[in-house]
């Protein structure tokens, strides 16, 4: 076979004979030897030899030809007055996406057109034989993977690009754009080493027994963190919310809190952007619900009313400085308790300690906290419709289908009231 040679060099001391590899196979010079003490294994050796190198030449042959059925032509020129990618994302999120949307939309949108689309699309024309599904599919499942993208990385790629062309279709001069060419095409851009990668992950709450373990652990600890802790557990509130709470939404003769904001480090992000450097950060609720209502337990509400005392002498002592602060968790400086690197190396230092983890292993967050009051309120026989209220879901399917491997748990079996069992 031509590149692999049988040789016999008598002057060797050991392994006279040898098979000599050099072919050049998909532009790869591949070279080497392989001794032998016999002819007869050398024989053996080249045979084998010419087997692996004709199914790697079948192999290449095979990949220039998937390349060429699948190759993506060069971009065509662009056409006189045909807007350009980048100019076209500018403009969509200065005068849609900023006004409309919420500030961690806008940052997020603003972040993956900087690092990811923008130095690969930024001159492209908007225009219908440019932008292709089949060249937006290579960008987004080889040309970002290539850059080490994670499949979540992508999708939100996926979703940017869909948001902005579905715009473009509507702005832009007739002609120019007349499909959204990357819209419900996320099935189409994992690798096939991803295709068991969930991009959703399921709720992850704590038994009983490891959210009591976690909140002594932080009462021992992290005083100064306890309330904050005990109102995500036993309040389901998100993150933002908690830190957002002030003392006049809350009525602790009847255990009842008023939650009306949160905040957003996006919100914060897009202040100082605007020049607002006195600016909380602060927004309306997820879902923009004005009537959330929710219940405190008995622990918390007790709590809250030595916290409340505490906060006023902290102030006192301050020398009374500014207003007195209406937010319920401070710190130290009586600024607002935030999310901030102190909240979550309190949270991961407890559960590194006690060696907490959910039922497959999986590392805890914070927001499972907001898991454990949801399943933990559920197989203690509450409503849903009472979990939905205090978690501030838009309705309560949106509880039933995320919790519904622990409200199974709890429902009766329909079967056995048929059949009488």
């Amino acid at each position: 076979m031509k590149g692999v040679n049988l040789r016999h060099e008598p002057k060797r001391p050991t392994k006279q004979w040898g098979v000599w590899i050099e072919v050049i196979i998909g532009g790869k010079e591949l070279r080497g030897r392989r001794g032998f003490n016999t002819e007869a294994d050398a024989q053996i050796g080249y045979v084998a030899a010419c087997q692996e190198i004709a199914a790697m030449r079948a192999e290449a042959d095979e990949n220039d030809r998937r390349v060429k059925a699948l190759a993506i032509p060069d971009l065509p020129p662009a056409p006189k007055g045909a807007s350009l990618f980048e100019t076209v994302a500018e403009r969509w999120l200065a005068e849609h996406v900023k006004p409309m949307r919420e500030a961690a939309t806008y940052r997020g949108y603003r972040g993956v057109l900087d690092r990811y689309l923008l130095p690969i699309m930024r001159t492209w024309p908007v225009t219908d034989d440019v932008m292709s599904p089949q060249r937006l599919k290579d960008v987004l499942k080889r040309q970002l993977h290539e850059q080490g993208l994670s499949l979540q990385s992508r999708r939100a790629c996926q979703r940017c690009l869909s948001a902005a062309l579905g715009w473009a279709v509507a702005e832009l001069p007739a002609g120019q754009l007349t499909r959204n060419p990357i819209f419900k095409q996320a099935l189409y851009i994992r690798q096939e080493t991803e295709k068991t990668v969930k991009l959703k992950q399921p709720a992850n709450p704590m038994t009983a027994d490891q959210a009591e373990a976690f909140l002594s652990w932080i009462f021992e600890q992290r005083r100064e963190l306890w309330e904050f802790f005990l109102w995500l557990v036993d309040a389901g509130s998100r993150v933002g919310e908690a830190s957002a709470v002030r003392f006049s939404k809350i009525d602790l003769e009847h255990g009842r809190a008023h939650v009306v904001s949160a905040f957003s480090s996006s919100q914060r992000w897009l202040e100082r952007q605007q020049g607002d450097e006195r600016g909380l950060g602060e927004k309306g609720t997820k879902t923009h619900r004005e009537d959330q209502y929710i219940d405190l337990s008995d622990r918390l509400t007790d709590a809250l009313r030595a916290l409340k005392v505490a906060n006023l002498e902290n102030w006192l002592a301050y020398g009374r400085r500014g207003t007195q602060p209406d937010h319920v968790f401070l710190t130290r400086r009586l600024t607002p308790r935030r999310p901030d690197g102190m909240v979550y190396e309190a949270f991961r230092s407890a559960c590194d300690e006690l060696k907490l983890a959910g039922q497959t292993g999986t590392p805890f967050t914070i927001h499972n906290l907001r898991d454990t009051f949801a399943t933990l309120a559920i197989l203690g026989g509450r409503p849903i419709g009472w979990v939905s209220m205090m978690l501030g879901h838009a309705d309560e399917q949106t509880t039933r289908s995320y919790y519904y491997k622990w409200i199974r748990t709890v429902e009766d079996n329909p079967l056995s009231r048929k059949m009488g069992k």
